[in-house]
């Protein structure tokens, strides 16, 4: 049985990395044939996300010590459930720790309750699963099981020590998942993003609270919690005051901003929605600006990329209506360039006649 404080399940550590010269990096490689595990001791990392993954949580954790656990080594390659249990089945078999890091999952799966079975029999010996959502906004396991600490990226959390508790969510916590440099393969640093590295924070930092006297999921998260920049509570909306928008008022002409998981859906079904989705906006500093959501999302063969736009540059005469998603994340962020979208909202609230519709997501 092998003892550490964190396991990384991920695509392995550039060994020869300039970063890691003084670590004892120690872990092993495992492939799939057949539906069986077979057992390697070649953990070189051939991608580099592993490499960022451990990267970020040796940084912040320095005291710890961390078992990579090479999962994967092709990019174009996607773990199967089936897999994802063998790798869970394995841990509890082989390792006994504090932590285990997935910044990986499924979107899709008939093993639902294998991989929550084997979940919570990893949490009743006593270890903290920590998982990351997909970057394309939909649902993955574990990361949305009970069992499991589900992680997504935030602009809010500009820091390493930023952190955002979410209440009444499948998403539990949020973290630092902009744009950043990381350690890599080739080249040996680089510039990415998403929700993988916002669950290693949360890793890190989940550690030195159990240093610190936490011993299970319940403690770790109620730790975060009074440490947050933020905490998210799940609201209600009063009907009377939001009269159906949606229903009453004509969508044709759409733009979202920003660019976040209730967009990503938006986007991927853009073909059977009613309306016609014109531009996407975000905020410069989100490192989306300029890019094409064929870059930023899978599968979408059936949908024409759209290039994100800066919200300051909006034009509003292309549009009847604003999607929004997570107003007050914006206005923290937007402070008064967002001022005329929030007059707009007020007028709609009272029942004033508005040039554009608003619709709030959440």
């Amino acid at each position: 049985m092998i003892s550490t404080d964190i396991v990384i399940v991920d695509s392995g550590v550039n060994l020869e990395h300039p970063a890691f010269n003084k670590n004892m990096i120690n872990g092993i490689a495992l492939s799939f044939v057949q539906g069986e595990i077979q057992e390697n001791k070649n953990i070189q990392d051939v991608i580099g996300h592993g490499t960022a993954v451990y990267g970020i949580i040796s940084k912040n954790a320095p005291f710890a010590s961390i078992y990579n656990m090479k999962v994967w080594d092709n990019v174009d390659v996607e773990l199967t459930d089936k897999e994802l249990i063998l790798i869970l089945q394995y841990i509890k078999k082989n390792i006994k720790c504090k932590i285990v890091n997935l910044s990986l999952g499924v979107k899709i799966s008939t093993e639902v309750l294998s991989i929550q079975k084997v979940c919570e029999e990893l949490v009743d010996s006593g270890m903290v699963l920590i998982a990351a959502f997909s970057n394309d906004g939909s649902l993955s396991y574990p990361a949305c099981l009970e069992s499991v600490i589900g992680v997504e990226a935030s602009e809010l959390c500009t820091q390493s020590a930023h952190y955002e508790y979410v209440e009444n969510s499948a998403v539990n916590i949020r973290a630092r998942g902009a744009m950043q440099r990381v350690a890599w393969y080739q080249p040996q640093y680089a510039i990415f993003g998403g929700n993988s590295f916002a669950c290693a924070y949360v890793s890190a930092y989940a550690f030195n609270i159990m240093m610190n006297g936490a011993n299970n999921r319940v403690e770790v998260l109620s730790a975060f919690k009074k440490i947050a920049i933020r905490v998210n509570k799940d609201r209600q909306h009063n009907e009377s005051r939001f009269p159906c928008a949606y229903e009453s008022l004509p969508l044709n002409n759409v733009a979202l901003f920003p660019f976040n998981k209730e967009m990503h859906s938006l986007v991927r079904f853009a073909p059977k929605l009613n309306f016609n989705i014109k531009e996407i906006y975000d905020v410069i500093h989100s490192g989306r600006v300029g890019v094409s959501t064929n870059n930023l999302l899978t599968n979408l063969e059936e949908v024409n990329g759209y290039t994100l736009r800066d919200i300051k540059k909006i034009d509003w005469q292309k549009i009847d209506t604003l999607i929004l998603g997570h107003m007050d994340m914006l206005m923290s962020l937007l402070k008064s360039d967002i001022r005329e979208v929030v007059i707009t909202i007020q007028y709609f609230k009272t029942g004033c006649r508005c040039f554009w519709n608003i619709i709030a997501t959440r």
